[in-house]
Parts: structure tokens; sequence; C-alpha cells
């Protein structure tokens, strides 16, 4: 019989008020030597609930080992703390100090040169602006750092990942809990590019509204 004893070591990076959170990074084996780090969407713990049940994490870390880490760092294109609800689109704004933080401390620094970068913040708001905008430039920022690096998504057996389509944790962990998970290349400047046309679609039909409204009211006035 032997008895093991292993903690897991959570470190969050949060505003003094408490509203924002910025990353939370937990290490299972007492210090980092394989990190993965994954961008989602919005952050639900704070201070107060950083060691509250988490399904997403719990997910994650479930699974760190078959994805060969030790260590996991999720960073969020936003930083306002969500509770009880999903991130409401209406009014959103790209949040600039958050996206300044994550290449700032993440993707600029040295220390996580070599670390593994993953996209897992699923596809819902996939036509919301803001966004958007954020996902562009947080891609648009680790390209230039590491212009011939790949990036990743998670997956697992079973799971169909298309452009647009990144998998969330908490989906794959609800769909694939007893699978293997695993990495695949996330295909991102071909994702920057489906962005951008369809930012531009969204712009163009935008213009043909306004254009079919001016019309008429010309033939009102007529």
């Amino acid at each position: 019989m032997k008895t093991i004893n292993r903690n897991v070591e959570t470190i969050l990076q949060a505003s003094e008020d408490g509203e924002h959170t910025y990353s939370v990074t937990k290490l299972t084996d007492g210090e980092m030597k394989k990190h993965l780090i994954l961008v989602m969407l919005y952050p639900t713990r704070t201070e107060e609930n950083m060691l509250a049940d988490d399904d997403t994490m719990y997910h994650i870390l479930s699974h760190l080992k078959d994805l060969d880490f030790d260590t996991v760092t999720v960073l969020n294109l936003f930083s306002k703390v969500v509770n009880g609800c999903r991130l409401s689109v209406r009014g959103l704004e790209v949040d600039r100090e958050n996206l300044d933080y994550i290449q700032e401390r993440y993707i600029k620094n040295e220390a996580f040169k070599e670390s593994t970068w993953a996209i897992a913040w699923g596809s819902a708001n996939s036509t919301s602006k803001a966004i958007n905008e954020s996902k562009m430039e947080l891609l648009t920022n680790w390209t230039a750092q590491f212009p011939k690096e790949k990036m990743y998504q998670l997956t697992a057996k079973g799971i169909d990942t298309k452009a647009g389509q990144t998998i969330h944790p908490l989906y794959l962990g609800i769909r694939s809990k007893f699978s293997k998970w695993k990495l695949e290349i996330f295909p991102h400047k071909k994702y920057m590019e489906f962005l951008k046309k369809q930012e531009t679609e969204k712009q163009e039909k935008r213009i043909e509204r306004e254009m079919k409204k001016t019309a008429q009211l010309k033939n009102k006035d007529n």
C-alpha cells in the first residue's frame, strides 16, 4: 500500500476590485515543465471563488495528461468576470487592456516562448463584431511574434473541427469525457482570412441596406 499526495497549485491574475480576471494557471507537478496556453472567451473565476468547482477546468485537468502537459494557463479574449450567465454581446467592446496584457505578459515574454498555444473559445457569438475583432488582434499579434510556429486546437476521436468551429473544453468534456483528448493544428492564418471575409460581407450588406433605405425615402418624397 502507498500514500500519494499531489496538489494542484492555482495562480490567478486579477484586478484589485476582483471584477476582471486576466489569467488562471494550474500547475500539477509543482513547477512548469510542459506548458499549455488555452485561449477562451471570458472568465468565471475570481479570487473569491478560484477554488470552487469549475466544470471547464475540471475537464481540462482531467485530460491534461492525455495532452502531455503538466501546466495549463487559461487566457480569455475578455477579462470581465461573468457570473451565472453567458457573456452579453450587447454593447460589448474590445477589451484593450486585456489584449495588451496577453501581448506583453505571454506573447512577447521570453519565459513562455516554448509554451504551446491552443484556441479553445468555441463557436458561440461568432458574428459579434467585438469578439471577432478581438480574435483577429490576438491572432495577428501571435503570428507576428511566432511567424513559423503552429497554433493548435483541442479535439478527440469523432469530433469534427472545421474553420470557425473551434471546440470549447466544456463541450469536449461532455461529448468526449472518456475519450483521449489530443491537439490538432489550428489553421490560424486561414481563420484570419475567414474573419476578414466575414467582416467584409457584413459591411457590404450594411451598405446595401442603407442604399435601399435611402432609395425608399427618395421614392416617398417623389
